[in-house]
């Protein structure tokens, strides 16, 4: 009895470490400002910020009005939950990282499932917890839904295990958990797969007696929660599916036609998924084509195990160039053929180059054309990467090598994360990182500039809102911003000018609101200037494209009030 005790213990202990590691390493960022997305998703998002709402989350209740993350329902659950607790930027981030030090500590779980000593799997809960590519997910608020859909799907593996062992009862647990981890984010759509590549990676994960009942079982639950999930998803009329969202990589993926086909059918009606007006832009996120992808899905690879330094922006050009095709779809092939080689004696290296391509199939489509390179979908990648890189160094080194390679591979990643976190500080920091990494992108300058401009730092805004409209002489967002910037400089005529080239820019449903604020100012200073009929004359026109829409309706306001 004194023997598996032990051993008990020692795995406690090893686990807790791993947790605590994972937890302290961000707990400098309860220091940190809301940044990007957080503002819309949970600063400004009205339905988290009442309490009152959060009996609007029932199912018969849910599909009465639309909200933020509504696709999502855990992460507006967890949201909830942050302003409960007061809705602090400090409260929003120790939440963030509780669940990603959970979630390492899944890590080692997994890998001591899977066979792992119990050093390198603790040294791969570590390492994910420590991975440099993970922080945009556990820094950015809004983001956090990488993280819970992690968690859950390692929960569900974990529970598929125990249904190998032998425990039908065990598939209520894989199906809740892998219902709760799509609710969280469709990247969860991996793990069916996931349980596939651990069974055909490790002998430790294969059902000991009636593999065709477990096997069954296992493909029942996961079939049921999916079919549930996208019947979910149309019901909300899905908004990526849409051509109304504004121009996303599914839209033009023709693969999605006949789903996005029946999206529409069961959308329900609302003025904000009206179709864009004709003639409006279509603004490409990132101008990527599918020929990118081995260039992209490459320089995944190497940021999961190198670390590659990483940035919130990036500029794209150098995937697309015939060198970055030839070398990227090089780079796949030859991890393709370790993969097969591999799974033909250890299995163990196998495990990560088959979690990689596994993981990535739910995000490799959609992201490509829309946001080829956010650091967040590289989550869930990161656990083989992790697992592979601790067995390396954990069990394939000589002991002589094995413990200063494992201390040193903790404590590189440690300072690589500690540094690449600091960008996540404030909106400031981030952009200006990001205006780095890309400076010819557009909308890297206008964040900037808007950033600078809520911190009062006017001639820094002015600079980056400059090169944001040099760039892009149609962001509507960098007009906006820079008639937001001459009013606090007491100059209302050059506001105008700004504002009305704003509103007369060809626009897409997603900016509607962003038109609708500099239709707001222009009537209000319009009015209050003495220029009645020129704020009439644009009404007029406003009407003409859609009496409805938010700019129309901000120009009556104005007119009304004055």
């Amino acid at each position: 009895m004194k023997r598996p005790r032990a051993q008990q213990a020692r795995t406690s202990t090893v686990a807790a470490i791993v947790v605590g590691i994972s937890l302290a390493v961000y707990l400098r960022s309860l220091d940190f400002e809301f940044t990007y997305d957080d503002h819309h998703h949970f600063v400004r998002n009205p339905f988290v910020q009442d309490l009152g709402n959060l009996s609007r989350l029932l199912p018969w209740r849910f599909f009465d009005q639309e909200f933020p993350d509504q696709a999502r329902p855990l992460l507006v659950l967890t949201h909830f939950i942050d302003r409960w607790l007061g809705g602090s930027s400090a409260v929003c981030h120790l939440q963030s990282a509780l669940w990603h030090a959970a979630t390492a500590g899944l890590v080692f779980a997994l890998g001591r499932s899977l066979g792992f000593a119990l050093r390198t799997a603790g040294l791969a809960g570590v390492l994910f917890g420590l991975h440099p590519a993970l922080v945009e997910a556990v820094a950015g608020i809004s983001n956090r839904e990488d993280v819970l859909a992690a968690f859950f799907g390692l929960a569900a593996l974990l529970a598929a295990r125990r249904v190998f062992a032998g425990r039908l009862s065990a598939l209520w647990l894989v199906a809740a958990a892998f219902a709760v981890a799509l609710l969280s984010k469709e990247s969860a759509l991996a793990v069916p797969l996931l349980c596939l590549v651990l069974a055909l990676c490790s002998p430790h994960f294969r059902p000991r007696e009636r593999p065709r009942r477990a096997w069954l079982g296992l493909a029942l639950a996961f079939g049921l929660v999916t079919a549930g999930w996208a019947a979910f998803q149309l019901r909300l009329g899905y908004p990526s599916l849409l051509p109304a969202a504004g121009g996303t990589g599914l839209e033009r993926a023709a693969v999605v036609l006949p789903l996005r086909t029946l999206a529409a059918w069961q959308a329900p009606p609302a003025s904000a998924r009206r179709a864009p007006e004709p003639g409006a832009r279509r603004r490409p996120q990132g101008e990527i084509a599918l020929a990118d992808a081995p260039a992209l899905q490459a320089f995944r690879a190497w940021q999961l195990v190198v670390p590659w330094p990483t940035a919130p922006e990036y500029d794209l050009a150098p995937f697309r160039t015939p060198w970055a095709r030839l070398l990227g779809t090089l780079a796949l092939v030859l991890l393709g053929a370790a993969l097969w080689r591999d799974l033909r004696s250890r299995g163990r290296f196998a495990l990560g180059i088959a979690w990689f391509f596994a993981a990535s199939v739910p995000i490799a489509v959609p992201t490509l054309l829309l946001n080829p390179l956010a650091d967040r979908y590289l989550y869930l990648p990161a656990v083989g990467a992790a697992l592979t890189l601790a067995w390396l160094v954990g069990e394939r080194m000589p002991d002589a090598l094995s413990r200063p390679a494992m201390l040193a591979t903790g404590l590189a990643f440690f300072a690589l994360t500690s540094a690449n976190m600091l960008r996540f500080r404030d909106d400031v920091a981030l952009f200006s990182s990001a205006t780095q990494s890309a400076p010819s992108s557009a909308r890297a300058q206008q964040n900037l500039g808007s950033a600078l401009l809520r911190k009062e730092r006017v001639a820094e805004a002015r600079v980056a809102l400059e090169k944001a409209v040099a760039l892009d002489p149609s962001l509507l967002a960098a007009r906006l911003n820079l008639g937001l910037l001459e009013e606090v400089r007491g100059d209302p005529a050059a506001a105008l000018v700004h504002y009305q080239k704003a509103v007369e820019l060809p626009r897409v449903v997603a900016e509607q609101k962003l038109a609708g604020r500099a239709c707001e100012r222009l009537g209000a200073l319009g009015v209050s200037r003495g220029q009645r009929e020129e704020v009439e004359r644009q009404l007029a026109r406003e009407r003409e494209r859609d009496a409805s829409s938010p700019c129309a309706l901000a120009l009556e306001q104005s007119l009304r009030s004055r």
